[in-house]
């Protein structure tokens, strides 16, 4: 019959669980096979036991579990992210004791396993819990919407729709049917913008392609030349014409249209209407830039609102509220960041991340 630790010796491998051992009076130190496959070494080239540390990133959490194990003479476990000695990088789950014999040497012990396909599983069902939550969000928060727009344009409708037939004086009447005609207009263009909204949601991934960002910029700076004329806007534009961006053609336009009519929209009356447009280059990204001088926004008041849908925080008579919640779903939808820098009086810059 076989022994104790020939069983542990076939076993252990099997659970793929690394042993080891340290005594401090000696500096004795035992690894088992497992241990050298998981930190990926040789026995020739094991570092010194107070060296290890330097293969965990998070070392000092490291060395506070050894320390409290030692002080306490109770186990210990952590989890921790490793580099290993070929560069490669792990996620291992380290068990701890320590004993002390009757002469007062100390000796630590305890097991390493390898848990990076674990910790990657669980880290992807946090990316997939986290944009189901986000999901649920947007489709609540449309529904909610469409729920409100639709009932308010229908409900007017049919009640203008009640009310004239029992109307007897003709120029009345009249007036009646043209706010019924109003109201029909003002329901197909809430349907064309929540249209909009449902296209970047549901074809996000559709003729995506590598896109010129300075002709980008020009072309709908000549689309709003009359605009700009008219509101003399100076506009100082510093992208280097070999900057390419993936994305949609139809987004980037949108985006870029949005940002500066936004910028001309919103200009404050104090001062001439000026909006810087630059980009820098990154290694894996794009940063576009637009800033104005114009009326600025409180974001401690409006920040979280910022780029909702129907949401505005001006007054003015043109804005719907779909405009920034447009940019920020067509620039999330392929991996996208958009930020705001604002302060009521002083302008605004808007910025945006986009992959190469």
């Amino acid at each position: 019959m076989q022994t104790r630790l020939e069983l542990y010796q076939k076993v252990t491998p099997l659970a793929k669980l690394g042993i080891w051992e340290y005594q401090f009076a000696t500096g004795e130190t035992y690894w088992n096979a497992i241990m050298w496959d998981i930190y990926e070494m040789s026995p020739q080239q094991a570092p010194p036991h107070e060296h290890l540390a330097t293969l965990y990133r998070d070392h000092i959490q490291f060395n506070q579990l050894i320390s409290e194990t030692i002080g306490t003479l109770q186990p210990r476990t952590g989890e921790f992210h490793i580099t290993t000695s070929l560069g490669n990088l792990k996620w291992v789950r380290l068990r701890i004791n320590a004993t002390v014999n009757p002469s007062g040497y100390l000796t630590l012990y305890g097991t390493l396993e390898d848990i990076t396909a674990t910790k990657l599983l669980e880290e992807e069902r946090e990316n997939n819990l986290q944009l189901l939550n986000e999901q649920n969000s947007r489709l609540s928060n449309f529904a909610h919407i469409v729920s409100h727009n639709l009932r308010t344009h229908t409900g007017n409708i049919k009640m203008l729709a009640e009310l004239i037939p029992l109307e007897e004086d003709e120029q009345e009447k009249s007036n009646m049917q043209d706010l019924v005609f109003r109201q029909a207009v003002y329901l197909l263009e809430t349907l064309d913008q929540l249209s909009e909204v449902v296209d970047v949601n549901s074809n996000s991934f559709n003729k995506i392609e590598y896109l010129n960002l300075h002709r980008a910029v020009q072309s709908v700076l000549q689309m709003l030349e009359q605009t700009i004329t008219q509101q003399r806007v100076t506009v100082s534009l510093k992208i280097d014409e070999a900057i390419q961006i993936k994305h949609k053609a139809a987004y980037l336009e949108s985006i870029i249209t949005n940002l500066i009519t936004n910028a001309v929209k919103y200009r404050s009356l104090e001062r001439p209407c000026k909006i810087d447009i630059k980009a820098t280059n990154g290694t894996d990204e794009v940063v576009l830039e637009v800033k104005d001088n114009g009326i600025g926004i409180d974001l401690s008041k409006h920040g979280r609102q910022l780029f909702g849908l129907y949401n505005t925080f001006h007054g003015n008579s043109d804005a719907h509220g779909i405009g920034l919640h447009l940019v920020k779903s067509q620039v999330e939808a392929l991996g996208g960041q958009i930020s705001v820098e604002s302060k009521p009086g002083e302008g605004s810059i808007f910025s945006v991340v986009f992959s190469h």
